[in-house]
This record gives structure tokens, sequence and C-alpha cells, in this order.
């Protein structure tokens, strides 16, 4: 029997995969400075220490994740579970920007 083509799954979730790891090391190895420039020059007092630690605790969660999809990608048919946890964090995460306040 012939296998199912994959191939296209596989290329978005290589795809995704790369910019979660480059976005995971860029949170990482970010400084004070990096951090003002990527949130769009916050007032100077707001970047605490506090923040930065959490910034690069997320770094290491979005590299994790990077990591599920780089083995996920490898043999989707073995990881729906990966999958479909992704897609549907993915979608919760566009309902919640969506239905959010907009600040004016």
């Amino acid at each position: 029997m012939s296998e199912p083509p994959y191939r296209a799954l596989r290329i978005v979730l290589g795809f995704l995969s790369l910019l979660l790891a480059l976005g995971g090391l860029l949170l990482i190895f970010s400084s004070r400075g990096l951090i003002l420039r990527v949130f769009m020059h916050p007032p100077e007092s707001e970047i605490s220490t506090l923040l930065l630690a959490a910034v690069k605790e997320m770094g290491g969660i979005v590299l994790t994740l990077s990591v599920m999809l780089f083995l996920a990608a490898r043999d989707p048919e073995r990881n729906v579970a990966i999958i479909d946890g992704m897609t549907l964090g993915l979608c919760i995460r566009f309902c919640e920007c969506a239905m959010s306040p907009s600040p004016e």
C-alpha cells in the first residue's frame, strides 16, 4: 500500500519549527537594549530584571515547542497529538487576541 503524502505538512511544520527556534533563541539571548527595540520603545523604567527573567523563561518554552514541532515534522502520522495540540493552542491564541479590547 502506498503511504499518504504528508510533504506539505512536513514543510509547514519544519518552517514553524525554524521560526520558533529563532524566536526562542532571540528571547533567551536578548538584553535590555534589544527588549527596548523589540517592544517599541517602552519607558526604560518598565524593563525590570523580573521582566527580563520572564522573557528568558518564555524563550525556553518557545524553544521546547520548536523541538516538539521539529520531531513531529519527521513523521506527522505518528505525532498527530503534537500537531493537534499546537493547532488548538494557536486557535485559542487567535481567539484571545480577537476578543480582547483594543487600546485606544
